[in-house]
């Protein structure tokens, strides 16, 4: 496998809508923790229609709250169409993978704190040949991977709900390893995702049991058979390119 001189460490990829209050947060745990700070990119993805969201990001004379944070981090802002919420995670965290420029990704999301200190420190001494879990005080044990960026550019998509299926084609492929990393994934405030929310989907997300393409004698629904088809896909190709 060659190997890839990336000009920044990692690369947050964060998917938000309307929650400047939680994005504020998540934005300053990776500021407080980061050893240095011009190793971290973090791409932000909001909706053509949130108009709270684009305003509270442009940066004006009187706007220091928003201009202190992209004078410390290398903040992108990309501006996309409305989608369908959390089931349209994957695509616009596809939208962001394709531009990141950091040796790792992670598939963030707005209400995520980091609690490591020198975080970039610990992922730039590991080689990217591995999928990277954190701890997460959620029993979850997929959740927020750092996933190698040349992993991301050798499938050329991503799909699913991307902290579980990757744990999933890591697994498989025998190149998941644990990290000492913290994160905290905070509860969501009232009306939105909660995990009664999460509970109520379909078993195709992932949820209880990390190997869930395993139908046994049942029938999978037709979104189970794509994302079955795709892992397969990602599994050959991501071989491939380690063997290289």
């Amino acid at each position: 496998m060659k190997r890839i001189t990336h000009p920044k460490t990692i690369s947050f990829l964060i998917p938000t809508r309307k929650r400047i209050k939680y994005l504020c947060k998540a934005l300053n745990s990776m500021i407080v923790n980061v050893k240095n700070i011009k190793q971290v990119e973090v791409l932000i993805r909001i909706d053509n229609d949130d108009e709270e969201s684009k305003e509270f990001w442009k940066v004006t004379n009187d706007n220091q709250f928003t201009a202190k944070y992209k004078n410390e981090l290398d903040i992108k802002i990309i501006v996309g169409g409305r989608g369908d919420g959390f089931p349209d995670l994957c695509i616009y965290w596809n939208e962001l993978s394709r531009i990141a420029i950091g040796k790792w990704v992670n598939f963030w999301t707005d209400d995520v704190l980091m609690r490591t200190k020198d975080y970039d420190v610990i992922l730039d001494a590991i080689n990217d040949d591995k999928v990277l879990l954190p701890h997460c005080n959620k029993e979850r044990p997929w959740s927020y991977p750092f996933v190698p960026t040349q992993f991301i550019a050798c499938v050329n998509f991503t799909t699913g709900i991307q902290d579980a299926y990757w744990n999933i084609v890591a697994i498989e492929l025998g190149i998941i390893q644990n990290v000492s990393i913290n994160v905290i994934h905070n509860d969501h405030p009232p009306g939105e995702t909660t995990d009664e929310y999460w509970d109520s989907l379909e078993m195709v997300m992932g949820k209880d049991d990390p190997r869930w393409w395993d139908w046994g004698n049942s029938t999978p629904p037709p979104t189970a058979v794509r994302q079955i088809k795709a892992r397969d896909e990602m599994i050959f190709k991501i071989k491939k390119f380690l063997k290289n």
